[in-house]
């Protein structure tokens, strides 16, 4: 339950920006990392309670998640998009790197 009069709300996950939910939402902000990088952080949170995320985890989680990637397509929709993996070297407590939005 959100209070009244909440001045911000974060939803996290790509399900956040799913089409249907899109009237909700004052802003979208897409985070893509690298391959590897997507694979640790997903394996990381897919495991069972109380047991270690397996490689089968992560399968079976993106046997659900790729489609529903695939046909939601969150990214498009986004306002800004961040680099979760970024090769520039810089200093995250003092400086933002910024970057024009790809032409499609």
């Amino acid at each position: 339950m959100v209070p009244a009069g909440c001045p911000l709300l974060i939803v996290e996950g790509a399900g956040a920006a799913r089409r249907e939910a899109g009237h909700f939402a004052g802003a979208s902000l897409w985070v893509q990392a690298g391959e590897r990088e997507t694979e640790r952080r997903s394996l990381a949170r897919v495991g069972q309670p109380g047991e270690s995320p397996t490689v089968r985890d992560l399968r079976d989680w993106m046997a659900e998640e790729a489609p529903f990637l695939s046909f939601q397509r969150p990214w498009e929709r986004a306002d800004p998009m961040a680099c979760g993996t970024p090769e520039i070297s810089f200093d995250p407590a003092v400086e933002l790197v910024v970057s024009s939005r790809p032409s499609r």
